[in-house]
């Protein structure tokens, strides 16, 4: 399983979100924006699961 989550620490920084590994907290993705947006979401929420795919693949 993975986790997502939206981070903004002032008005003046960008928002930030990560997707990380529920089990090792491992960051599989992650990025800065002007903006939270759902389109946001899904690029680095695809990012983290093709770095889940590459991991599976190696480890098979």
């Amino acid at each position: 399983m993975i986790h997502g989550d939206w981070h903004r620490r002032s008005i003046e920084d960008p928002y930030a979100i990560l997707w990380l590994d529920d089990a090792s907290r491992f960051i599989l993705s992650a990025g800065e924006f002007d903006k939270a947006t759902t389109e946001y979401s899904i690029q680095t929420l695809k990012e983290a699961q093709k770095k889940v795919e590459e991991y599976n693949l190696k480890n098979i």
